[in-house]
């Protein structure tokens, strides 16, 4: 009834393939989700309400100006609006820039995770660096 998982590989990335799996994989999760959350915002109303409803999820539990830029409230949104980032990060960890589909290391899978985790909750913060 359930699909076996791979086994985990015995050995780690090079530190190169490691940097550069990692380095690819948020390249394409930005060049894919930037156009996506573009058109959130910037879609005409008219014909797109439906699509930019989804993302005002994101912004509409803010009760202050003060607070529309906080850490905590990153991952409040339309479960929709959420399907189409997780799908995002699904197919951008299918691709390795070493060749071959769903071949990318399960180490640089796990680190691209944390870091796109790290980068979503650092760019809702507030602080400008």
């Amino acid at each position: 009834v359930g699909v076996k998982k791979p086994p985990l590989p015995e050995a780690a990335p090079s530190f190169g393939k490691l940097v550069g799996e990692v380095a690819f994989g948020i390249l394409l999760y930005d060049v894919v989700i930037w156009p996506l959350h573009w058109s959130f915002h910037h879609l005409p109303t008219k014909y797109f309400s439906w699509w930019r409803h989804l993302h005002l999820a994101h912004h509409n539990h803010y009760r202050s100006p003060s607070e529309s830029l906080m850490a905590g409230l990153v991952f409040r949104q339309h479960y929709l609006d959420a399907a189409v980032q997780v799908m995002v990060n699904i197919l951008v960890q299918q691709v390795t820039p070493f060749g071959g589909w769903r071949e990318k290391h399960f180490l640089s899978r796990l680190v691209h995770n944390v870091l796109v985790t790290y980068l979503l909750i650092e760019v809702h913060c507030g602080y400008d660096f």
